[in-house]
């Protein structure tokens, strides 16, 4: 099943399931703080079959200082028990994404066998909740480097506008402070609009192509 999203303004509890097999979300109430998601799953406008965005280099993305990643929103579409593979798209079609980095602790060092709970939605803007398609886990090695294959994932209507694309990660480690937060994509074009986003969790593209991207993102813990 997928997470999809709902016009409704009504406020209410946590969603549960439409009969269309779609589980939609309801906006948050006028002029509270922004503080849980208002709806998924709906695509932005011109994705299907149009022209792949082109991004260019993100100049936050990684700290020289080391500074402690800044956390971010969890959204209500977090499910534990993912897969360890760092190959979260078995079966989804999209613009291929390979990222990776390196997870460190606040001086600098490396922190190896660190996990990464993965979980984003498709290129459509819908989130996987009856299965683990596009959610995974990965460790870090003996140098703290990590590595996971995906698509880019899509837009979708957040209340009355769109979110920026993003990939949702919950990182533990030994001795360390759980971060949950995500991770976007320079040069989208919802970005300065969006409530939620954090530009130091903005990715460096490497390489970018219709096809493809090679994203990098080095995280810092507390």
């Amino acid at each position: 099943m997928l997470g999809a999203c709902a016009r409704s303004p009504s406020a209410g509890p946590h969603p549960q399931p439409s009969t269309s097999g779609l589980q939609p979300l309801q906006r948050r109430p006028q002029g509270s703080a922004p503080q849980a998601y208002a709806g998924y799953g709906q695509p932005g406008p011109g994705q299907q079959g149009a022209p792949a965005p082109s991004y260019g280099a993100s100049p936050y993305a990684t700290d020289p200082a080391c500074a402690v990643t800044a956390p971010n929103i969890e959204g209500p579409f977090y499910k534990a028990g993912a897969p360890l593979s760092g190959q979260l798209n078995r079966s989804a079609k999209g613009r291929a994404l390979v990222v990776s980095g390196v997870v460190k602790d606040a001086k600098c060092r490396p922190i190896a066998g660190a996990t990464l709970d993965i979980w984003q939605a498709n290129a459509s803007g819908a989130y996987d909740n009856s299965g683990f398609e596009l959610r995974g886990q990965v460790r870090t090695d003996a140098e703290g480097k990590y590595s996971f294959n995906t698509i880019h994932p899509g837009h979708y209507l957040n209340g009355a506008q769109y979110r920026p694309a993003h990939i949702h990660v919950k990182l533990r480690a030994p001795g360390k402070r759980l971060l949950t937060t995500q991770l976007y994509f320079p040069g989208d074009p919802y970005n300065e609009i969006d409530p939620f986003i954090d530009r130091s969790l903005i990715m460096n593209l490497d390489d970018s192509t219709y096809a493809s991207e090679v994203a990098r993102f080095d995280f810092s813990l507390s």
